[in-house]
């Protein structure tokens, strides 16, 4: 494997790697056989071809649906994505070939290009100059065409304003804690000057989400890694994710991991960390066959 401080690559077989999440954004893409990727509530099927972006902090689960398979595993650091991108601590990358390939196949066949030539030139001996300039570029890409707050789950770009718009509610509601964090949808239609009609269905056509659960999938997630990484009551967690109610938390855990928290708790806390894959030197990838360098080809 090779390393840098700032873009991380590498080659995994994976076997069943439990819930755990990273702090840098990474990309998963599958070269050879299946994999199954569950994040936001959802099983991603992934063969030979696909990828699929991590955020920082998103709760996940890998787990090998062929024996035989191969993964290659690319983290940016984030604090290099916020040099790479102006703007990038407001984006959420939305990036899913499972779910969002048709929406715009040439922007997903574009992004698995660079991704080769990236791992092209990790792949060598040595890392060289190039590698850090490829990296910005997948970096800048993905904050232009893949940001679920200034393109949705379509990926075509939004007029400045609705974009200034979606990064206000996103920082001020889902991000910080604020005046408008407190605030319901309805408020925040007279907030921002809009009818809650409106607002409600343009947030929901643009996304594929009701607010409701954009909110709520990322209380979750906080929860979620409170829970595997403290000994807090369930109630104490409830309350500091924002939860008005601990029977809600327990209805979104529930729907995100299949299980109620204690069981939850139980079967995860001492096993978050724990290696369900194989990593393989990642030359091998220059080795293994043509298959990589012929994806989608």
């Amino acid at each position: 494997m090779e390393n840098s401080s700032d873009v991380r690559a590498c080659v995994r077989v994976v076997k069943d790697h439990l819930y755990h999440w990273h702090d840098d954004i990474t990309i998963v893409m599958v070269v050879e056989g299946i994999i199954k990727l569950r994040v936001w509530a959802k099983d991603n099927i992934m063969k030979s071809g696909d990828v699929l972006v991590l955020n920082q902090g998103e709760v996940h689960k890998l787990t090998a649906i062929t024996e035989e398979n191969l993964v290659v595993v690319v983290s940016f650091d984030r604090k290099f994505c916020l040099e790479a991108c102006s703007g990038f601590e407001e984006s959420i990358i939305l990036c899913n070939s499972v779910q969002y390939r048709n929406n715009n196949k040439e922007i997903y066949y574009e992004l698995q290009l660079k991704l080769r030539d990236l791992i092209y030139e990790y792949g060598k001996e040595s890392c060289n100059c190039n590698t850090r300039e490829k990296a910005k570029e997948i970096i800048g890409f993905l904050c232009y065409h893949f940001d679920y707050i200034s393109s949705g789950e379509n990926h075509k770009r939004f007029s400045e304003y609705i974009i200034a718009r979606n990064k206000l509610l996103y920082k001020k509601v889902f991000l910080e804690k604020s005046e408008l964090s407190e605030m319901s949808l309805k408020d925040l239609s007279s907030y921002l000057g809009v009818s809650y009609a409106y607002l409600r269905i343009d947030i929901l056509e643009r996304f594929g989400y009701g607010f409701s659960w954009l909110k709520y999938t990322l209380m979750t997630e906080k929860a979620a890694r409170m829970m595997l990484t403290t000994n807090k009551r369930l109630i104490d967690i409830s309350n500091q994710c924002g939860f008005s109610d601990q029977k809600y938390l327990r209805k979104y855990i529930q729907k995100f991991f299949q299980c109620n928290p204690s069981e939850f708790r139980k079967q995860y806390k001492k096993q978050c960390k724990k290696d369900g894959y194989v990593e393989i030197p990642l030359q091998y990838i220059m080795r293994f066959c043509d298959k990589f360098r012929k994806l989608e080809e």
